[in-house]
């Protein structure tokens, strides 16, 4: 699967309302009752900033929490019970907070995963809680997506080469087939794209007050947290300036204005890296080509599955003013990943250029969170397209350079 550097953090990009800005941290308090669970005797809570884990006491169903914050956070509190309690269920005892600078008032019903909050710090926490359902949810959906493409790729196959079983004909390949270009198209981006525009965007739209809003447009993209400049940018210019003066959007516009260096219409960031014979290459000796930078590694199916495209279009317009630049991208540069590198090259024919990119300075340079990633530049080293996928390369090569 496309290996994804950034996690899923559903709760790390966090803002605030009303004194969310404040320079010094204050106290605030969280009082929590818990109505019919003697077996809960503690709460484990983390979550907050520079702060390690801490254990409060239940009473008679009720604890205390001091809290000190001056942005928001995603607080995680654990209902935890007597070590010999082998019929108590953690995984149930869990809740999620999402803090603002306030006071709260929690009320659970038998079990922390059954809690009501009350007070000004939860002021968004239903927001939260509705948001990152639909995140996780379509995280989950992705997951099944990926797995009936592979299913059903191994159905169709089988059908293709002859030697499906009798009960398995040209109507059950046809359904399959369709059936897998559904599942391909919500796996490769549908169903993420579904969640931008469908919720998180609408969120951002209607609440540039809100502290999740920055949260929302940190979520965009699915598991691959891709930044898209041209999306998020305008988004983020919305966002009011309480919600821009906070540490964790300011973090965010930085990473915002990195990826805004490679987008289409800007000349690539010119590098030096070394080739397969470590030599020094830099992209800025292929001026007077359209170059094709192509990041991937040996390990990442997905980029592999794509070099027999590249290989078509490289051969077909090698002599016609065009180049690929390989980059080997998220991967140490030990003897032994040399050497896999170098055998992934020779195996799969991918006869073009190709460079180290050691401590992944460039793919961060380029803001390349996943691969597969391409850009494909022009003779000027002006970047004309981005992310071509299967035939799209040579398609894209034959509008500039003819057949």
């Amino acid at each position: 699967m496309t290996k994804s550097i950034l996690f899923l953090l559903f709760g790390v990009i966090a803002c605030a309302v009303l004194t969310f800005a404040q320079p010094a941290p204050h106290s605030f308090k969280i009082t929590g009752t818990i109505k019919g669970n003697p077996q809960i005797r503690k709460i484990r809570v983390w979550g907050v900033y520079g702060k390690p884990a801490i254990e409060v006491p239940v009473k008679n169903g009720q604890y205390s929490i001091r809290v000190t914050i001056t942005e928001p956070v995603i607080m995680n509190l654990q209902g935890l019970g007597n070590e010999d309690d082998v019929d108590y269920d953690y995984r149930i005892s869990r809740y999620e907070l999402y803090l603002v600078p306030g006071n709260v008032v929690l009320v659970s019903n038998k079990t922390l995963s059954n809690t009501q909050a009350s007070g000004s710090g939860s002021h968004w926490n239903k927001d939260y809680h509705y948001l990152d359902r639909q995140v996780k949810n379509t995280h989950n959906l992705n997951v099944t997506a990926s797995t009936d493409r592979i299913n059903l790729y191994g159905k169709t196959e089988i059908y293709r080469r002859g030697k499906a079983l009798a009960s398995y004909g040209s109507k059950e390949y046809s359904r399959d087939s369709i059936q897998f270009i559904k599942a391909t198209y919500l796996a490769d981006g549908g169903l993420d794209s579904i969640l931008d525009h469908g919720i998180l965007i609408p969120y951002v739209k209607k609440h540039p007050e809100s502290p999740l809003a920055l949260w929302a447009l940190f979520n965009m993209g699915g598991r691959r947290k891709t930044i898209d400049y041209p999306l998020q940018f305008p988004l983020f210019e919305r966002l009011l300036p309480q919600i821009k003066a906070l540490s964790t959007a300011k973090a965010f516009k930085e990473k915002l204005e990195q990826n805004s260096i490679t987008q289409i219409g800007k000349t690539a960031p010119n590098f030096i890296l070394p080739d397969t014979l470590g030599q020094n290459l830099s992209l800025s000796s292929l001026r007077g080509k359209y170059v094709l930078v192509d990041f991937w590694a040996d390990w990442c199916a997905p980029c592999r599955k794509e070099f027999p495209y590249l290989r078509s279009a490289y051969n077909k317009y090698k002599d016609k003013n065009f180049a690929i630049l390989g980059i080997s991208a998220l991967t140490i540069m030990s003897p032994e990943n040399i050497i896999k590198w170098k055998e992934a090259i020779v195996k799969d024919e991918s006869n073009w250029l190709h460079v180290f990119d050691e401590k992944g300075n460039i793919a961060k340079l380029y803001s390349v969170s996943s691969i597969p990633c391409n850009f494909l530049l022009d003779p000027n080293g002006v970047i004309i397209a981005v992310n071509l996928r299967g035939k799209a390369v040579e398609k894209k090569l034959k509008e500039l350079l003819g057949d």
